[in-house]
């Protein structure tokens, strides 16, 4: 592992991980494990359980099993040398252990407001509307039964409370500022384009734009589809019902 991204979901990931396969990195991202093979799923669900619960391993349990797991030869099976985005983020410290010459990139929106919102209004909304459709996709992913634990643990349940939310984000900027030397630390806005972003990784600038993915559009209309989708699945069930006790009473 060359690239280690330590910031969290909606904060450029996603044209992240697109400019840097431009740069030539294989970057491991949600999106991919969710369409992944299920060993890396699990792998990845279970670290978010044993760490953020519930219920949650006690600390010094935890940094003994982590300095077990095998973080390169499971965690980013496949050849990957980047990763970004949930659920590698919040593993950023064990992930560096593990890989103590790696970089670390740390995506950030403009301010902890921009990153509330966003967070909000597309992945946070899977968990709010939580339905038999989220249940029946959890049957067969690991990694969505799993989020719960991105939620619950990681965000302590703050996501109704803009406040604490965007207080624990600007927390673990911090912290990352902390924990990562300054040589191996970039803090990166995607607006900035190429150039930090390279100078930083030793590569040399490409000539097409820096990708910018409106990944915000996209996960909104995966939103609405699964919202159709629980509602004709509840009238399904409904009409079934109602016919079912129609037969036995008659």
């Amino acid at each position: 592992m060359e690239l280690i991204g330590a910031g969290w979901g909606r904060t450029g990931t996603d044209s992240t991980k697109a400019a840097l396969e431009m740069l030539g990195f294989k970057c491991q991202h949600m999106k991919v494990v969710m369409s992944g093979p299920k060993q890396t799923q699990q792998f990845w669900a279970q670290a978010l359980q044993e760490k953020y619960g519930p219920p949650c391993m006690p600390p010094r349990e935890w940094e003994k099993k982590a300095a077990q797991m095998a973080w390169n030869d499971v965690g980013f099976a496949g050849g990957f040398d980047a990763c970004v985005d949930f659920p590698f983020s919040p593993f950023y410290k064990e992930i560096l252990e593990a890989n103590p010459g790696a970089k670390v990139l740390l995506t950030v929106r403009d301010d902890g407001e921009k990153w509330y919102k966003s967070t909000y209004d597309t992945i946070y909304g899977f968990q709010r509307n939580r339905g038999i459709v989220f249940w029946l996709l959890s049957l067969s992913s690991p990694m969505m039964s799993a989020l719960s634990s991105l939620w619950g643990g990681l965000l302590q349940g703050t996501m109704e409370d803009k406040e604490k939310a965007v207080a624990l984000y600007e927390q673990h900027i911090e912290e990352v500022k902390r924990c990562v030397p300054a040589h191996q630390l970039l803090i990166f806005n995607v607006k900035q384009g190429w150039q930090p972003l390279c100078t930083f990784l030793d590569k040399p600038v490409p000539k097409e734009p820096f990708p910018h993915v409106n990944s915000s559009a996209d996960m909104k209309k995966i939103g609405t589809f699964l919202a159709r989708a629980e509602l004709a699945l509840r009238c399904t069930i409904g009409v079934a019902v109602v016919a079912l006790g129609y037969i036995l009473w008659s």
